[in-house]
């Protein structure tokens, strides 16, 4: 057999090699396109509900540790869908209304600015008012659009969900294989959305103590020069911690010979 046959040989074999790959990608994309026409129509039917009967179940939203918006209402749910030849995309929004505008006074410059680009970045309308040269108040509207996005990545055949600004100013990102998109999932999520007993957290692996999650919250919360000391200190613990975990392997050493 010549040269030129073991190259068209290895021609063909490789055409056909591409070809099979090329329908399992086709048979993966259809199934994601299939998992998010399922989530689409979930989403439209409870928001058409949802719309209509306007839910009066209220909640507190904690914009800061020390500043809460009281009882705001779940309201204008909204889909939107989005496609090309990359990903998919499913947009579910909800609008968290409160009556009551905050007021929040500030002494610090370094604050105000702060809590000024925490209000822009998350899309919340304020005013705000120069009292005096150390002084700002900050009229905030108690309005704030929750997220839940689904997007279908065709490159890595996931479906994953970012969660925004649900209850509180917080996101997390959930990833999905095809198979776990269920109508049951979607209406856990549902229930998750409307504040009734589910088990969202324990079917998406999302479930966090209480108290892992107030500290996590506190952590992020807090000044970046006490968080930094607090670091330094926490550091120079572990750094005890592991001298004395070297003298100690190293007794358990001398007691061995």
């Amino acid at each position: 057999m010549s040269l030129l046959d073991d190259l068209k040989k290895e021609v063909v074999t490789k055409s056909n090699q591409e070809e099979e790959a090329s329908q399992v990608s086709k048979k993966d994309r259809d199934i994601l396109l299939s998992k998010m026409s399922i989530i689409r129509e979930y989403y439209s039917e409870l928001a058409e509900n949802l719309n209509i009967l306007l839910p009066d179940e209220k909640n507190d939203f904690d914009l800061t540790k020390e500043v809460v918006f009281k009882e705001l209402q779940k309201t204008n749910y909204i889909v939107k869908h989005r496609i090309n030849c990359e990903k998919e995309s499913v947009y579910f929004h909800i609008d968290q209304v409160g009556k009551r505008k905050v007021r929040v006074n500030l002494t610090s410059l370094n604050a105000a600015e702060k809590f000024r680009s925490l209000l822009k970045n998350n899309r919340i309308d304020y005013s705000e008012q120069m009292e005096s040269d150390s002084r700002l108040i900050f009229t905030v509207e108690p309005k704030v659009t929750a997220r839940f996005d689904y997007l279908a990545n065709f490159n890595k055949g996931l479906i994953e969900l970012k969660i925004t600004n649900f209850n509180e100013i917080w996101t997390q990102n959930i990833r999905h294989s095809p198979e776990k998109i269920t109508n049951e999932l979607l209406d856990e999520t549902a229930k998750f959305i409307l504040g009734k007993t589910n088990k969202f957290k324990e079917m998406t692996g999302g479930t966090i103590s209480d108290t892992a999650r107030t500290r996590i919250q506190q952590h992020l919360k807090k000044d970046p020069e006490e968080a930094n000391t607090e670091k330094k200190v926490a550091q120079k613990k572990d750094k005890s911690i592991m001298n004395f975990g070297n003298t100690a392997s190293k007794l358990k050493g001398l007691l061995k010979k």
